[in-house]
């Protein structure tokens, strides 16, 4: 789905600049387009908005987007511990995030995310698995993520500055 929006919003905008080349920047153009009109965006902004600023909210809904998942979509608290730690760029364990994966599977956080299994031992899952790119998207967007990491995301595709 966000394939197929994505690399019709950043070919319309090569279009318009009358270039037959997409660049990184159409995509990020579409990308940004995108978030602020998809459907998703309610549930990222309840589970994720806060009155303290500095909060983790969204950083931590990210990195369980970028998490390790099994075959059904599950993930482990541990799982989170690296590309948390990778966006924040430093170690981060599980006692540092442990209360927001908790709050992600609450009502007041639109909860984004079903939690299985017994304490000590829980998996979790998005409820929605739409919500894991958009989360990635938006984190990419909102300078959540620096742009080296955003950009190290498009990196492995390609070296260039052009999609072919």
């Amino acid at each position: 789905m966000y394939a197929h929006l994505l690399g019709q919003r950043a070919a319309v905008q090569a279009v318009q600049e009358d270039r037959l080349d997409v660049t990184i920047g159409d995509v990020e153009a579409a990308i940004q387009r995108s978030i602020k009109s998809h459907m998703l965006r309610s549930d990222y902004l309840t589970a994720t908005q806060s009155s303290r600023p500095g909060n983790l909210y969204s950083r931590v809904l990210v990195a369980c987007a970028m998490a390790d998942k099994n075959a059904l979509g599950q993930f482990r608290a541990g799982a989170v511990r690296a590309p948390m730690s990778q966006i924040m760029g430093s170690t981060y364990n599980i006692p540092a995030f442990a209360r927001h994966l908790t709050e992600f599977t609450e009502p007041s956080r639109g909860s984004v995310l079903i939690r299985e299994g017994r304490q000590r031992g829980y998996t979790y899952r998005f409820r929605d698995p739409l919500l894991q790119p958009y989360a990635l998207m938006t984190a990419m967007s909102d300078g959540t993520l620096s742009e080296e990491f955003s950009r190290s995301i498009f990196r492995p595709l390609d070296d260039r500055e052009t999609l072919d």
